[in-house]
């Protein structure tokens, strides 16, 4: 069964793995080439990092439990000869696996390219090191582990595809909309409460991938294993 999955499946890890790569290693590889040196790859690999996050988890989650969907295709899963324990474990397992591959290999990639650019004579000072590569990757794992286990609940009690990655989507932003709207609440209607900007910071950190947003935005983005991320 995992085999199976990875094989019917392996086309969603490559196009994600694509993406990694067109927007990290291959500029490193491209701006060795052509002379330059590149000092903001992860930078520019955040904007990626952020989407397929999402994207891929999300995915991956629904192809895995699609079958719950349809009547027929239910029937013929469960009378396969394994438990629904062992059914439920492997396309989560497998899921999983699919949705960090890219990051993963990309990982490598970036290696890669770093010890070409450093061989090419490139001045390694100028590039992201090694070590924030890694931080880099430990970063997108806590992220799709987030955004998985959600979509994974998500598809499984919603019977429709579509309804399913909605609501994997709305559950993954439920916490923190949850937590701004009682807080907006009491700023509107209580007398001498005011929303302060550390009410922000503990409502993004409530999840990693919107952490990573905002610190884009404000063109801080540091890969460090802080704020709320280590509760998972």
């Amino acid at each position: 069964l995992f085999r199976e999955n990875i094989r019917r499946n392996w086309m969603i890890s490559l196009a994600g793995f694509l993406v990694y790569f067109l927007c990290g290693p291959f500029l490193i590889i491209s701006d060795t080439l052509n002379g330059g040196h590149s000092n903001n790859i992860l930078n520019i690999l955040s904007f990626s990092t952020i989407i397929l996050s999402y994207v891929l988890p999300a995915s991956c989650a629904y192809v895995m439990f699609s079958y719950l969907n349809k009547s027929a295709s239910c029937s013929v899963i469960h009378s396969m000869p394994f438990n629904r324990k062992t059914l439920y474990i492997t396309n989560v397992v497998s899921g999983f696996l699919l949705s960090i591959a890219p990051a993963f290999f990309n990982l490598l990639s970036l290696y890669l390219a770093r010890y070409f650019a450093i061989k090419s004579g490139v001045n390694y000072v100028l590039m992201n090191t090694a070590q924030e590569y890694t931080i880099w990757f430990y970063q997108v794992f806590i992220m799709m582990l987030f955004v998985y286990a959600i979509c994974v609940f998500a598809a499984m009690v919603c019977g429709n595809g579509v309804i399913s990655v909605l609501t994997g989507m709305g559950f993954n932003a439920l916490l923190p909309a949850l937590y701004l709207t009682i807080l907006f609440y009491a700023a509107t209607f209580t007398f001498g409460f005011y929303m302060q900007d550390k009410n922000y910071d503990i409502a993004f950190s409530m999840h990693p991938a919107f952490q990573v947003f905002i610190d884009l935005l404000d063109g801080t983005v540091e890969h460090t294993l802080s704020k709320g991320w280590i509760y998972c």
